[in-house]
């Protein structure tokens, strides 16, 4: 990852919480590690639609069906211009131009 690049996160508070025993929790710990919800906006989503349709477009063996909630998450980093931090780094890799992806367990 570039040192210039501002780190941030996107997070989906539901996939998170797999792994926690209370909303509480996970809010605690998120805050912990200096994560933070980061909203939505025009750009982003339009872009998620942009990435949505080509990525429809080019569907063939081996695509899934449900990504477009992945392509949201995806825009909302490149939009305010932060890495996204994700154990499923394959379905964002050469979606979003410039976007840093991150996948913890392979750094």
């Amino acid at each position: 990852m570039k040192a210039s690049k501002k780190l941030g996160a996107i997070q989906v508070f539901a996939e998170a919480s797999a792994g926690m025993n209370s909303a509480e929790e996970l809010r605690l710990a998120l805050d912990e590690l200096g994560i933070a919800d980061l909203q939505a906006n025009d750009e982003g989503l339009f872009s998620a639609g942009q990435v949505f349709k080509e990525y429809r477009r080019s569907k063939g063996d081996g695509k899934k069906d449900g990504v477009l909630p992945d392509f949201m998450i995806g825009a909302v980093a490149y939009a305010k211009g932060v890495a996204l931090i994700t154990l499923n780094d394959k379905d964002f890799v050469n979606k979003f131009r410039n976007l840093d992806v991150v996948n913890p367990i392979k750094v």
